[in-house]
């Protein structure tokens, strides 16, 4: 397949370099609060739940439950 021209050059404009450049940022933002999302979900069930379930009372129990799934939405 042949490949598309650009339908306008926009090399030499400093607005599209702004733009890409907000979009990368922003693009590497999203894959960090990604990470974040999966880390503190996993420490949250693994550590909290999984873990120390047994010495926890069951309102604290249920409170951290509570807590991981809000985090998740």
């Amino acid at each position: 397949m042949p490949r598309r021209a650009k339908l306008v050059d926009d090399h030499w404009w400093s607005e599209a370099a702004n733009a890409n450049s907000y979009a990368l940022f922003m693009g590497y933002m999203s894959m960090a609060i990604k990470g974040l999302v999966f880390l503190v979900l996993t420490w949250t069930t693994v550590v909290l739940l999984g873990g120390f379930a047994s010495i926890r009372q069951k309102k604290d129990f249920w409170c951290l439950t509570f807590i991981a799934l809000a985090q998740t939405a």
